[in-house]
């Protein structure tokens, strides 16, 4: 099994989602920023789920989080035309920092 740990930013308040034939979970993206060799910043963003509810009020836009969970990996073309990856994670564990 597959674990990927991250340490970002919110980059806007979780969301609650009703789906018609699935248990409610919350979404959110996180935003993991870092500098390569030249100084620039880089962003890698993430798009994160989890069933725990009761986070919903704590997971407001900018909070800082620890998350570790199981990645999936899926393409999608940007509006440029441009092949990216994109990193779901389902949540294990959110920890607030």
């Amino acid at each position: 099994m597959q674990n990927l740990t991250i340490i970002g930013n919110l980059g806007d308040d979780a969301k609650q989602v009703d789906l018609k034939d699935r248990k409610p979970f919350l979404a959110f993206s996180v935003a993991c920023t870092r500098k390569n060799k030249a100084g620039e910043s880089l962003t890698q963003w993430y798009n994160c789920r989890t069933s725990n509810l009761a986070l919903l009020e704590h997971l407001t836009k900018g909070k800082k989080l620890h998350i570790s969970g199981r990645p999936d990996f899926s393409t999608f073309t940007d509006k440029d035309g441009e092949a990216k990856v994109s990193v779901n994670i389902s949540v294990d564990r959110i920890d607030l920092i």
